[in-house]
This record gives C-alpha cells, structure tokens and sequence, in this order.
C-alpha cells in the first residue's frame, strides 16, 4: 500500500463542505457529509456510485473539512462537543481510505463550522462565539 499525494479543493453546496481529491488510478475524488445516515462518504469524478470513507456510530457529524497539507479529514462530533479528525489515503487500487484511528483536535467545544486553510490550519466557531479560532 503507497501513501499518495491527495490535494482537496473545497466546495459548498447545501451548507455540507464537498470536497475533491487528485490521486493516482482515480484522478478525483469527490467527498460530502450523508446527514441521513451519518458517514462520509465519497465518488470517483466523474462517478455513478458513492462509498464510504467514514462511518462510526459514537460520532455524530455535523459538518467536515478536509487539510490539503496533511490529508486530514475534520469533522464536528456535534453529540460529543469536539472536532476529531482521521488521516485520508488515496490508494493504487483507486479506493479511498483512513487509517482507521480517530483522533480529537479540539475538546469540550460545541463547535458549529469548520474550514482549513492550504497550510493545514484548521478555523472553526461555535455556539455562542463571535469569534473564528484557529489551529495549526
């Protein structure tokens, strides 16, 4: 399994960030949050068909983001007050995978949106806030 180069350009559309991905076999990705059935799931461009990337039942998604840089994908655990995060793969086959080690980056904070910026900053405010944070 080789570790490959992912880049992520980041859409908005129906208040979900999408993502989409270069990788090696599929030249891009296409990465959105699934409200109706809490996961993450993603498409090779131009695709029929969505797999999943994410889905752990103790997480409840609100909103994702994605680090170009580190290819990270963030997500807000809107249930558990945090954003944790889980490393991203792009792997010769095609598919689209994690580590499978989900990892929190900010705790006790009922975060409501999230954004990353081409160094790997990860901003993000909350209920209650007026103010944008940031985490590099």
């Amino acid at each position: 399994m080789q570790q490959l180069t992912i880049n992520f350009v980041i859409f908005l559309l129906l208040g979900n960030i999408l993502k989409i991905v270069n990788a090696a076999v599929c030249k891009q990705f296409l990465l959105m949050h699934r409200p109706s059935s809490n996961n993450v799931v993603y498409t090779c461009l131009p695709g029929k068909y969505t797999r999943i990337v994410f889905n752990d039942p103790n997480v409840a998604i609100k909103k994702i983001a994605v680090d170009n840089l580190n290819n990270r994908l963030f997500m807000i655990d809107y249930a558990n007050n945090r954003i944790v995060w889980t490393q991203l793969a792009a792997h010769e086959n095609g598919k689209l995978m994690t580590d499978g080690q989900l990892r929190t980056a900010i705790d006790s904070f009922g975060a409501t949106a999230i954004a990353t910026d081409p160094k790997g900053a990860l901003y993000f405010s909350g209920v209650s806030t007026y103010v944008v944070f940031f985490l590099s």
